[in-house]
C-alpha cells in the first residue's frame, strides 16, 4: 500500500497490486473523489472494469465503468436519489419453467387491479416530485409485490416490487378482455332477437 496524498475529502489515495496478479485497488485523490477499485490483468491488453463512489460537486454518486483502450463506458450508475440506471436498459430476474414447481394462473387479477391506487407524490429527503405506489396500500391487495429488507438501517422501511406487477397486470387484462368478449355476445344475441320479433 503506497499512499500519495490528500484529496479535497481529506482522504488518502493510493494503489496495491501484486505483480503478475489480477486485482488492483486505485484510491483516487483527484477533487472530491474518496474511492475507487479496478479489476484487472496485468497484460497490456487488459480492460479494467471500475467501481467508483465519488461527489461530482453537487451529490454522492456510485458508478461501475467499463474501460476499453479508448471509449470508457458507464454500465451502471446511481444517483444521489438512488436512481439505478442500467446502460443495457433490460434487467432480467431467472424465470425459467425449469426452476419452478406448483404453477398456477394469477386468480381475480382484475379485482386486485382495481384496488391498487396509482399517486403522485414528493419524497421527503429529496422534495422530488415522483410517482408510484404506497407499499402499505400495496401489501393490502397482493403481499408478494411488497419487500422488506431483512438487514441494514431501513429494515422497516417496505419497497414495492414493480416488476411482479406485469403479471397482475396481463391476467386483469385477460379477465378484462373476457367480459368485453361477453358483453359483445350479449348485445349480438340482443340484436338477433330483435330482428326475429321484428321478422314476425
Amino acid at each position: 500500500v503506497c499512499p500519495v496524498t490528500r484529496n479535497a475529502m481529506g482522504r488518502w489515495g493510493f494503489v496495491w497490486a501484486v505483480l503478475g496478479g489480477a486485482l488492483a485497488l486505485v484510491g483516487s485523490v483527484a477533487g472530491n473523489a474518496f474511492s475507487e477499485a479496478t479489476v484487472t490483468s496485468s497484460a497490456s491488453s487488459s480492460v479494467p472494469l471500475t467501481v467508483t463512489g465519488y461527489n461530482d460537486g453537487t451529490a454522492n454518486l456510485f458508478e461501475v465503468v467499463y474501460v476499453s483502450s479508448s471509449t470508457p463506458s458507464t454500465e451502471l450508475y446511481v444517483d444521489a436519489d438512488g436512481d439505478l440506471f442500467v446502460k443495457g436498459g433490460a434487467v432480467g430476474s431467472s424465470s425459467d419453467r425449469r426452476l419452478k414447481e406448483n404453477i398456477t394462473t394469477i386468480p381475480g387479477a382484475l379485482e386486485k387491479v382495481s384496488r391498487l391506487r396509482g399517486t403522485y407524490f414528493n419524497w421527503k429527503t429529496s422534495g422530488k416530485f415522483d410517482m408510484g405506489f404506497i407499499a402499505q396500500e400495496v401489501q393490502d391487495v397482493e403481499p408478494l409485490l411488497v419487500l422488506k429488507p431483512s438487514s441494514g438501517e431501513d429494515m422497516d422501511i417496505l419497497n414495492v416490487n414493480y416488476l411482479k406487477v406485469g403479471p397482475l397486470l396481463v391476467e386483469a387484462v385477460k379477465e378484462l378482455q373476457e367480459q368485453v368478449q361477453d358483453l359483445h355476445r350479449q348485445v349480438n344475441d340482443l340484436r338477433a332477437a330483435g330482428c326475429a320479433s321484428n321478422d314476425g
